[in-house]
């Protein structure tokens, strides 16, 4: 089904624009259809580290799921790319939205982590649950061979969202 909405929405881009903007929309489709060929098949990949609680806000406890690439750490660490579900800040968790999980076969750590929902806690407090998602990660990087120096957030929708806010409220 997502794939069938990745290309309709590419073709009426391509179909409603402008010239200028249907190369900007040839884009899109190249790199849909690029990220549709590396999520194919992570259904069989596990984590490597699951259901490891990095909050627990009064009895409700927050996960992330750690997904170790391949080959052996490098000196510094993998690359953690920290993978924020969508879902309309309503339903979801971090078993959905997992695009970037065929990079761990290419050298990158993921990590997919939970946050409370709108309907459970009201705004900030989604993305005070990623500062601490990434805090967590952040102090325990060296037991999970993470570089430090190389983090990223990533996410679809509402996690495209939560990480933008994140780079945003960083000095």
């Amino acid at each position: 089904r997502r794939r069938v909405k990745i290309i309709a929405m590419n073709h009426l881009c391509l179909r409603h624009q402008s010239f200028l903007n249907r190369i900007t929309c040839v884009q899109l489709l190249i790199i849909s259809v690029l990220l549709l060929h590396v999520t194919a098949g992570h259904a069989d990949i596990a984590p490597t580290y699951k259901d490891i609680a990095y909050r627990t806000i009064d009895s409700r406890k927050l996960y992330v799921d750690i997904y170790d690439p391949t080959n052996p750490p490098p000196a510094a660490g993998w690359p953690l790319i920290i993978s924020i579900h969508g879902g309309a800040w309503a339903y979801a968790d971090r078993h959905n939205d997992l695009i970037l999980l065929k990079l761990t076969q290419h050298g990158y750590a993921l990590a997919s982590i939970d946050y409370r929902l709108s309907g459970e806690a009201k705004f900030p407090a989604q993305i005070d649950d990623i500062h601490h998602a990434v805090q967590w990660l952040q102090t325990h990087a060296a037991m999970y061979h993470f570089n430090t120096n190389q983090f990223v957030t990533t996410g679809i929708s509402a996690g495209g969202h939560l990480a933008l806010l994140l780079a945003l409220a960083q000095p």
